[in-house]
């Protein structure tokens, strides 16, 4: 059994519940994945979880690298500061965001989902 990671509450920023939980080993972040899209894109916040669209299919962990992938390029973070924490056979997933200053992932992502 894998122990469970500590997290505290999200906290508001900027008026808006945090889309990022801390905890001991870095950032936490709620997605759900939805494989075998039309294209590779982050699409909402929705239900307290990033909904990201990928064409990868969950077969030989494709689509989580695929998910690595666009959230690397979309918040300029080393794919080896990403890691799934939770979920990786599973749509809903908890990612592990490694040595990253939470404004700034923050402020990437708010820009982002304003497109």
């Amino acid at each position: 059994m894998r122990p469970r990671i500590q997290t505290t509450p999200r906290k508001k920023l900027y008026g808006l519940v945090s889309y990022f939980r801390k905890s001991q080993k870095g950032l936490l972040l709620n997605i759900k994945v939805a494989p075998k899209a039309s294209a590779n894109k982050i699409v909402r916040w929705e239900n307290n979880a990033l909904k990201v669209l990928v064409t990868a299919t969950p077969d030989k962990n494709l689509a989580n690298r695929s998910v690595i992938e666009l959230l690397s390029k979309t918040l300029k973070v080393a794919k080896g500061n990403i890691e799934i924490a939770r979920g990786a056979k599973q749509k809903e997933k908890v990612l592990l965001f490694i040595n990253q200053e939470l404004s700034i992932l923050e402020e990437k992502l708010k820009a982002h989902l304003e497109k």
